[in-house]
C-alpha cells in the first residue's frame, strides 16, 4: 500500500500536471486537451482559442456554447438548421491522434470525416442514443481516431421529421462534445500554396503577398466558396495604406475598402487589419498586419453581435 507521504506527493504532482496542461500553451509536438472547464458556461465558439487548434461552423448554425453537465463538467454545444449543418476541427500543426466525448441528437445522422493535405483519410457515422435524455456522463459516447489528419469534419443532417402528418416539425440539429484530445505530430502542415493565412481565416479568404501598380508591395485577397474555389475580392497596396501611416485614426477603426465578405480596416493601434465574416452568425476573423510587406501578423477572432 502507499504510504500518506507517497500518496500526498502523487497527488501534488497530479495538481501540478493539471495546472500545467490547463495553462501552458501547446508545443509544435505532444498532447493538446480541451475539456472546456476554462470556458464560463455562454462562451460562444468564436471566443474559444486553442493554440494549434482552429473551431469553423458551416452555415445555417444557430447557436454555440459553453453548457455545464458533461462528463467533466462543462462542454461545448452547438446547434444547426436543418436539413444540414457542420462543424471543422482543423489542426496545425497536423496530429497524429484525435478523440473525443460527444452526444449527438437521435433524430440526425452524424458523420466524421478526417482529411489529410485535402484527401480523406477517414469516415465514420457517430451513434445516437435512441432516447434523448439531459446531458450527463452517462449519455455520452467516444470516438477516436489513430492516424495523421489535419482537418476533422463533422457533419449533421436530418434523419426525419420529428412528427408525421401535415404539421410535421423539423428539429434543430447539433450535438454536444467534450474532452477533446489531440497528439500533434510536431511538423506543419504544408500550404497548399503561398498564402500568408494557411491555417487562420483561410477557410473563407486567402492572402497573398503581390506586387502592386507601383511597383511596391501589396495584398491580394481571394475568396473561397464552399468547393475551395478562389476568387479575386480585392487588393491592398502602398497608396491605400499611406493617408493612415502618416495619421492613424483617432477614436474608432476606419474603414478603408470592402468586397464580398472581406473588409480592409484602418486600426487606431496604427495596424490595419483585414475582417473575414466566416458566416452569417457574426463571427469574423481578423487577420491583423504592421504594413506593407508584413512584417507582423496576428488573428482575432471576434462576434459582431456580441
Amino acid at each position: 500500500m502507499l504510504s500518506h507521504r507517497s500518496l500526498a506527493t502523487i497527488l501534488v504532482l497530479a495538481a501540478l500536471f493539471s495546472l500545467l496542461a490547463a495553462f501552458s500553451p501547446a508545443s509544435a509536438a505532444g498532447p493538446v486537451f480541451i475539456d472546456f472547464e476554462q470556458y464560463a458556461p455562454g462562451t460562444s465558439l468564436a471566443q474559444i482559442n486553442e493554440p494549434g487548434v482552429t473551431f469553423q461552423t458551416g452555415s445555417g448554425m444557430l447557436a454555440t456554447g459553453v453548457g455545464a453537465g458533461g462528463p467533466s463538467g462543462n462542454f461545448l454545444m452547438l446547434v444547426g438548421l436543418p436539413p444540414s449543418f457542420s462543424l471543422t476541427v482543423a489542426s496545425n500543426p497536423s496530429a497524429s491522434f484525435f478523440s473525443f466525448d460527444y452526444l449527438a441528437m437521435p433524430w440526425q445522422t452524424t458523420t466524421a470525416t478526417l482529411y489529410l493535405h485535402g484527401s480523406v483519410v477517414h469516415t465514420a457515422v457517430l451513434s445516437s442514443p435512441i432516447v434523448l435524455t439531459a446531458a450527463s456522463a452517462t449519455g455520452f459516447e467516444s470516438f477516436a481516431y489513430e492516424g495523421f489528419f489535419d482537418t476533422l469534419v463533422i457533419n449533421f443532417e436530418l434523419l426525419r421529421n420529428r412528427r408525421d402528418g401535415p404539421q410535421a416539425v423539423e428539429a434543430p440539429v447539433g450535438i454536444l462534445l467534450d474532452n477533446l484530445a489531440l497528439t500533434l505530430s510536431g511538423t506543419s502542415s504544408p500550404a497548399p500554396d503561398d498564402r500568408l493565412n494557411w491555417g487562420y481565416c483561410d477557410l473563407k479568404a486567402a492572402i497573398y503577398r503581390r506586387t502592386g501598380p507601383d511597383g511596391g508591395p501589396a495584398l491580394h485577397v481571394y475568396g473561397i466558396d464552399g468547393e475551395s474555389n478562389g476568387h479575386f475580392l480585392l487588393d491592398v497596396t502602398g497608396p491605400d495604406l499611406a493617408p493612415y501611416i502618416a495619421s492613424p485614426p483617432q477614436g474608432q477603426n476606419v474603414l478603408i475598402e470592402e468586397a464580398g465578405h472581406v473588409q480592409l480596416y484602418a486600426l487606431i493601434s496604427g495596424e490595419f487589419s483585414l475582417h473575414i465574416h466566416m458566416d452569417d452568425q457574426g463571427n469574423v476573423c481578423a487577420w491583423v498586419f504592421d504594413g506593407l510587406p508584413p512584417a507582423s501578423t496576428h488573428v482575432v477572432n471576434y462576434n459582431m453581435y456580441q
